[in-house]
Order: structure tokens, then sequence, then C-alpha cells
């Protein structure tokens, strides 16, 4: 079987699908295969494909945490470390409240 051959029986197979949700799953198939990149697996370093294999396969395995839950942890992290912190300043134990506000703006601002 030639090109022509193999598109005259593809453009026979769709003829032939009379449902939309087809014909599209078809098309966006088809635009897939068209505009597709190389393998990911090849633009990366073999410890990177490593990484993000294992990744795929933590995910896969529902093993991991969705961007809220690690949200969430920090922030408990962060008033649990602030409550100490004010606690400290209370007692005469930590800093002055300048130098605890400082501080605590480079816990909450991300390093540049």
């Amino acid at each position: 079987m030639n090109s022509s051959e193999l598109k005259e029986m593809l453009h026979e197979m769709i003829d032939e699908i009379n449902d939309f949700e087809t014909l599209e799953k078809v098309k966006n198939y088809f635009f897939y295969l068209k505009n597709r990149k190389k393998d990911w697996r090849t633009e990366l370093s073999g410890q990177e494909v490593e990484s993000t294999e294992k990744a795929i396969q933590e995910i896969e395995n529902g093993e991991f945490q969705i961007q809220e839950n690690i949200r969430k942890a920090i922030n408990s992290k962060l008033k649990n470390k602030l409550k100490q912190a004010a606690e400290n300043i209370k007692s005469g134990k930590g800093t002055s409240l300048e130098e605890f506000r400082r501080e605590s703006e480079k816990w909450i601002k991300p390093k540049k």
C-alpha cells in the first residue's frame, strides 16, 4: 500500500463516520499527530527523565499532594512559627517587635 492508497482508505473511513463526537476525536488526533513535538525524554538529562517518570508514577498511584494541601501545611507551619515568635517577644525572650517584623518578612517573601 502506498501513500495515495492509504489516504484514500482514511478518507473512506472518515466518510463512513456519522457521529460528530467521533469526528471531533479523529480531528483532534490528526491535529495532535501533525503538531506533536519530539519525545520530551530526548530533551532532558537522565536524572530529569528519571525524576519525571517517578513523579508520573506517583501521580498514577495517587501518591501526591495537591497545591491546596501543600499551601495549608506551609501556612500552618508559618502560623506556628509566628505564634512562637510572638510568645517569645511577650515573655522578653525574643527580639524587638521591629526585628520580628523584618524577620517574618523573610519567611513570607520569595527569595530572588
